[in-house]
């Protein structure tokens, strides 16, 4: 934004609205040798690489950004999602080690608050949630969407 006057100006109001850069919100500083590494050796359940499994998603309502590929990394009291591959949508957008979801846990063991991001890296996070069963596939819910994914872990 630029103001450019050879005389005197009288600035009543003065509004610049822009879009926030949501790709750099979710880059991250992660390298991935490091992650491969730190999940090789983690005794974490959730920490790993996961794979996109299935799906079953309401066409009226959603679609499929790709088959992805993540890093589960905990961090703190949450676990990020971190982006490895698989994109169709946007492809160009995402960047390895970019955060493709949050898990937050709840009180519930192998169930999470899940913010996800989708292919126009906006956040999905109206009641969306994530559950790991007994035989280690972790479904991510879109209640709203009237879909879910399915991943697993390699």
């Amino acid at each position: 934004c630029r103001i450019i006057s050879s005389g005197p100006v009288e600035l009543v109001s003065v509004v610049v609205e822009s879009e926030e850069n949501r790709k750099a919100l979710l880059t991250t500083q992660f390298d991935v040798n490091d992650v491969k590494a730190r999940i090789s050796s983690s005794s974490d359940k959730m920490e790993g690489e996961w794979s996109y499994l299935d799906r079953e998603i309401d066409d009226n309502r959603a679609r499929l950004g790709g088959r992805y590929t993540l890093y589960i990394v905990k961090d703190g009291d949450i676990y990020l999602m971190l982006y490895a591959g698989g994109a169709v949508v946007n492809a160009d957008g995402w960047t390895p080690m970019m955060v493709k979801g949050v898990l937050h846990p709840t009180r519930f063991d192998g169930h999470f608050d899940l913010t996800w991001y989708d292919s126009l890296m906006l956040p999905m996070d109206d009641d969306t949630f994530a559950s790991v069963d007994k035989e280690g596939i972790m479904t991510l819910d879109f209640p709203f969407y009237k879909s879910r994914i399915r991943l697993y872990k390699r």
